[in-house]
């Protein structure tokens, strides 16, 4: 199992809601991962209902009744485990986004290996495999809002009285912040506080 992989993985599991929503959001419905367990544990997340926790026992039991026999449970335990902090998700991340560029454009390559014997353009050909091989920067090319869109946003929002955190299932719970209002954020140790505040400041 990679160990980047697994340490993202690991990260997804401890907070959900903010490192899974964002990774989702990156490799849109693809799967980044080339481990089989990472792969089948991140789409058995992936594709429950609620994706703003990790429901372990849920996972399992999706995983078990695949045909693929393993201690799913264990598997499940020791990616959760792999990684205590959440803290370098993001060199994770990058990782991970690398692995999955490398495969990507290797598959294009052989495909387009393939197809020249088939071709009667080679040119058409080479600017079509070119043209693949720009578009597999996951970066959030769509989803990355223009920075004057975002703050036009903001403008209108402050007008109406309050102030965006900036992630829209907690506008959505609590609407805009009005000015002078002060919201606790408490839960148990390692379990993301810091790393919501700090999306929220950024």
């Amino acid at each position: 199992m990679s160990e980047v992989e697994r340490a993202l993985l690991s990260c997804i599991a401890q907070d959900p809601a903010v490192i899974g929503s964002e990774v989702l959001s990156v490799f849109q419905c693809h799967n980044p991962f080339d481990d089989d367990v990472v792969r089948r544990i991140y789409h058995a997340w992936s594709v429950s209902n609620d994706r703003t926790i990790f429901n372990a026992p849920a996972i399992i039991e999706r995983l078990a009744s695949g045909s693929v026999t393993l201690d799913w449970m264990m598997e499940v335990r020791s990616v959760i485990n792999a990684e205590p902090s959440t803290a370098n998700w993001r060199q994770h991340l990058a990782g991970v986004r690398e692995g999955y560029t490398r495969r990507v454009a290797t598959g294009l390559l052989q495909r387009a290996l393939h197809d020249v014997g088939d071709s009667t353009d080679i040119q058409d050909l080479l600017q079509a495999v070119s043209k693949d091989l720009l578009n597999i920067d996951v970066q959030k090319e769509t989803n990355e809002l223009d920075p004057r869109a975002a703050v036009d946003e903001e403008i209108e929002r402050m007008s109406r009285g309050g102030l965006s955190v900036g992630i829209s299932g907690i506008d959505t719970l609590l609407g805009p912040l009005e000015p002078g209002e002060i919201l606790i954020v408490a839960a148990r140790t390692s379990v993301g506080k810091s790393l919501l505040v700090g999306n929220i400041i950024r």
